[in-house]
């Protein structure tokens, strides 16, 4: 289902649905829940005003700015994609995207923000020319898996931004 035109809405419950559910640039919600089934997430530039669990099983794409002030955990989806992505949060939202499955980057991609609560990362696998930055000069853990790029590929970067640790496993 692709939503189109304006949304801004006090909560979005996404529960019994197949396909990829596309939400339009520039979303504003008070809160987003998902069910644990095998659909697939496409979100450019939304804003979400409470924590954030995406547990659905299909694949996530975030691109644009993305905004969760409360946080955001998405620990089921079988992949998620970065594409051109600035996601952050305030406080102490913590970012855990650590799933399974690495996590693509193409373009120019930050996970960070003000907040101080934790990234924590799956491996991560960098599209060619990719570019990401871990953080946003707070005092943030940053945890992530390996990092890699495409073999033979253009060259690719990877940043950190933090006043906290950063582990690399």
């Amino acid at each position: 289902a692709t939503f189109s035109g304006a949304i801004d809405a006090s909560s979005l419950n996404i529960q019994n649905t197949t396909g990829t559910i596309s939400l339009p640039a520039g979303a504003t919600l008070g809160s987003l829940a998902t069910a644990a089934k095998n659909y697939s997430l496409d979100y450019n530039s939304l804003a979400v005003s409470n924590a954030t669990s995406l547990i659905n099983t299909g694949t996530v794409t975030l691109s644009g700015s993305i905004a969760i002030d409360g946080g955001l955990t998405a620990t089921s989806p079988s992949f998620i994609n970065l594409i051109g992505a600035t996601i952050s949060t305030l406080g102490t939202g913590v970012l855990n995207l650590a799933t399974a499955n690495p996590l693509s980057v193409t373009g120019l991609s930050q996970i960070g923000g003000t907040s101080t609560g934790a990234i924590s990362l799956p491996s991560i696998v960098l599209a060619n020319s990719a570019s990401l930055i871990l953080g946003a000069g707070a005092s943030t853990a940053i945890t992530t898996g390996a990092i890699s790029g495409t073999v033979g590929g253009a060259t690719s970067a990877v940043a950190f931004d933090t006043l906290g640790a950063v582990t690399v496993n």
